[in-house]
């Protein structure tokens, strides 16, 4: 092997630009795959630092479709009768913090409050100080805190003498007594910075007490006692909840479906939504690998074109004794010093992509980007795959023959069939690849333009969201919400306050969805009350809005977008027309006479091919025995919604102290769902540009060395009288050839995924076929192959043919 290495670095040295270009296209492909897999990694595939974490699960609620939000009072059920399992709970919130009380410089981090045996059941264990422990969660113990390994260096030094010291949370002094170890985060979806007992959410937020009465909402993990498998201690703990609802919600499996459900809390990967997690993790692993096949096949084909030229070698290596295994072996093994040459320049390259991919992505700044013993593990493995699967096929080709006609052969002859068909096939390969990269980018590009550019219909950026949360015992909801209304109304940053069931921009919303005429449609259906127009800056096109009366009489009526009036009631007037002729079976339940037609507005993401809005006067929910109740919230339309938050915030705790209010910035709300296409057309635009580079190096490779090996029939050719034009079109139909059929396999083949993935990468606003998008990438590729075989072409054909019989 090492005389094997040798023979290839003269080889490198003696085909200085060939090299070039195939450690070069396979290093860019390397980098981009290894940086990828940087990022998923820290986000999706590092485990959480738990002890045994197969055994770890997340208790969800059937009737919250598999979220782990449950009262207090039956967690606390959960805990003592729990047999086969050990339950622990928390409460995702943030925190203001500061170093120094009085200090005005509040920041805002990612908080837990837990129950005390949550850090010692997970195994989160201190690097200083001591963990949480079951006597920091009784009512009337002191406020203690632990903090995040990450926490601890960023914001306070790293200093070991911080144990015992005050940390100032939401105003309140907060001792801490531990430093948790850098791996662990626990189960959670964002990492905490700060954990906290359940007992402080009084002190910290200005929630009620909790006690065995307590209806707040916290999230259920437990661990499953050693030998004890999911199915038995689901129904145990199914059985718990349904003693405390009654009968109305026993059910067993085959019948009804249990109350509870387990989920893997095992890594981020894991959960509840691991299915569409392990189908991301394979798109965007396909992705990047089109990318590294891309560069295989470039970095193939370069070596398969080589194996000509060195057909005299073979010979002479034939002759003097060389099984046909020794020369597969020897090419194979230079194969694997490109790739490991590839691989070590990826891998520098990466460690400046890696930190430029997570911009991208704005991570948070606890998210470790920088390439560790994992990336590198995974990068070697990679270049070594890449080394195998691109030197093969020319090893195979280049060790066959005999020794009589690898003597006769010479650099200039041509090439045999075989080898022909399969330079050919990696030409159409790359291109097929490219153009699938290409229209995936032009649409996702599309997407992004054409939602930037989309006029969302309302005054987002004066409204705040207000959602309410704590407890429900002995709550008033309609004596609150009247309340909380005329209080929130005096204050003087607060301009108009509306009562709405579903936030524009929220967690929850009732969409109907159902099909006609070969066409889906999905309807979003809110309650609101008469002022929720007018706050939020729906502008109503025709009829008018509810009156005062009709909302508290939740009156008959409806309000429709303008897409609804025109997808349903054609050129009509649908003024004083009934709701069900909108073709829902809820609306026939349902009927009301429309009043009036509303300027369409993006309240939700769009993700269907029709979407519309229909509005009914708000109508309350009724409690549910075993879950938090959902009340309604508040929109609040102000000048400057920001500075706002504090003021209503400290209005609302004034009305009742058990309501906790979750204020949130719609605009800031909206930032993902714009912010999510941004991204993917800023990662599948370079990623396809990739792409069709190394496509075009090696169409140039390979057409540079496909001419050379016809330098005796192109001098003939023109020896005999055919012009420089006839040649060209010649050389550039046999080049294009590959290139053509590429394109129709891969232009189908993005067409039809496409076709089937629009929903689940919300392609909204442009078709799955949109001809913009496909033209471009088409004309990209295209303009790009005709550069890559046209160059050496034209040169070929413009040299005299007495030269061209020289250089044979």
């Amino acid at each position: 092997m090492l005389q094997d290495f040798r023979f290839a670095l003269r080889l490198c040295r003696k085909y200085p630009a060939p090299v070039s270009i195939a450690v070069g296209g396979l290093a860019i492909a390397i980098a981009v795959v290894s940086s990828v897999f940087t990022i998923v990694d820290s986000t999706m595939l590092k485990p959480y630092g738990m002890d045994d974490p197969s055994s770890v699960v997340s208790v969800g609620s059937t009737r919250m479709h598999g979220f782990s939000e449950w009262r207090y009072s039956t967690f606390l059920r959960m805990r003592h009768e729990a047999t086969v399992s050990r339950v622990e709970a928390f409460v995702p919130n943030r925190l203001r913090f500061t170093t120094s009380a009085g200090s005005e410089s509040e920041q805002s981090r990612a908080a837990l409050f837990v129950s005390g045996g949550y850090l010692q059941m997970l195994g989160g264990r201190p690097e200083i100080g001591r963990p949480l422990e079951p006597s920091d969660d009784l009512p009337g113990a002191p406020l203690v805190a632990v903090v995040s390994h990450f926490f601890w260096t960023a914001e306070l030094n790293g200093d070991r003498a911080v144990i015992g010291k005050p940390l100032w949370l939401n105003g309140s002094a907060v001792t801490v007594v531990g430093v948790l170890r850098a791996d662990f985060t626990g189960p959670v979806p964002s990492r905490p910075s700060i954990w906290v007992p359940l007992s402080a959410l009084d002190d910290l937020l200005g929630a009620p007490p909790l006690d065995l009465n307590s209806s707040t909402s916290v999230d259920v993990i437990a661990r499953l006692v050693p030998g004890a498998g999911r199915l038995a201690a689901e129904e145990n703990l199914a059985a718990v909840v349904s003693r405390i609802a009654g009968p109305r919600t026993e059910g067993v499996r085959g019948d009804a479906r249990l109350p509870v459900q387990l989920f893997s809390a095992r890594s981020p990967i894991d959960g509840r939504d691991a299915a569409e997690s392990y189908l991301g993790l394979a798109c965007i692993f396909g992705l990047v690998g089109l990318v590294l096949a891309v560069a295989c096949a470039n970095t193939a084909n370069l070596l398969l074109a080589a194996t000509t030229t060195r057909r005299q070698e073979m010979g002479v290596r034939l002759s003097l004794g060389a099984s046909s295994g020794r020369l597969l072996r020897q090419m194979v093994n230079e194969s694997l010093l490109l790739a490991s040459l590839a691989g070590g320049c990826g891998a520098l390259f990466s460690i400046w992509l890696s930190p430029l991919l997570g911009s991208a992505f704005n991570l948070p700044a606890d998210y470790s980007t920088a390439p560790d013993l994992r990336t590198l593990v995974f990068t070697i493995a990679i270049a070594l795959g890449c080394g195998l699967a691109a030197g093969l096929s020319p090893a195979r080709y280049g060790s066959r023959g005999n020794v009589v006609e690898a003597l006769k052969a010479h650099s200039g002859g041509h090439g045999s069939t075989g080898r022909s068909r399969l330079r050919t096939s990696f030409v159409g390969f790359q291109a097929a690849v490219s153009i699938f990269l290409l229209v995936a980018a032009a649409l996702f590009a599309r997407t992004a333009i054409v939602t930037a550019q989309t006029e969302v219909g309302f005054d987002a950026d004066h409204l705040l969201t207000v959602s309410l949360g704590g407890s429900r015992t002995g709550f008033n909801e309609s004596a609150y919400i009247q309340a909380a209304t005329d209080s929130l109304r005096a204050l003087p940053s607060v301009q108009r306050v509306s009562v709405t069931q579903h936030l524009p921009w929220g967690w929850s919303l009732h969409r109907v969805r159902f099909s006609q005429g070969g066409t889906s449609y999905q309807l979003n259906v809110n309650k609101s009350d008469e002022a929720f127009f007018s706050t939020a800056g729906l502008r109503i096109l025709r009829g008018r809005a509810f009156t005062r009366d009709e909302a508290a009489q939740q009156a008959p009526v409806a309000l429709i977008s303008e897409s609804v009036a025109s997808a349903f009631f054609n050129e009509s007037d649908p003024i004083g027309r009934q709701l069900n002729q909108v073709p829902s079976a809820g609306f026939q339940e349902a009927p009301a006479t429309i009043i009036g037609v509303v300027a369409d507005a993006l309240l939700t993401p769009m993700d269907a091919q029709v979407y519309g809005s229909v509005y009914r006067p708000l109508r309350r929910l009724s409690a549910d025995p075993t879950q938090p109740s959902s009340p309604p919230g508040f929109v609040v339309r102000s000048s400057t919604p920001a500075k706002a938050v504090r003021e209503i915030e400290a209005a609302l705790r004034q009305v009742d102290v058990r309501v906790q209010p979750e204020i949130e910035l719609v605009r800031e709300a909206m930032e993902p769902y714009f912010g999510a296409k941004r991204t993917f057309a800023f990662l599948s635009g370079p990623t396809a540009i990739v792409a069709v580079l190394l496509s075009v190096l090696g169409m140039f490779g390979v057409t540079a060395f496909a001419v050379a090996q016809r330098m005796q029939e192109v001098s003939i050719r023109l020896a005999l009288g055919a012009s420089g034009a006839d040649v060209r079109r010649l050389l550039l139909r046999d080049s294009l050839r590959p290139v053509a059929a590429g394109l129709v396999v891969g232009l189908f083949g993005a067409l039809l995924v496409a076709r089937f993935t629009a929903s689940m990468f919300n392609l909204s606003g442009i078709s799955p076929h949109d001809p913009i998008a496909v033209s471009v990438a088409t004309s990209v590729l295209v303009i790009g192959a005709l550069l890559a075989v046209a160059i050496p072409i034209r040169r070929i054909s413009r040299a005299a043919p007495a030269s061209l019989l020289r250089q044979i």
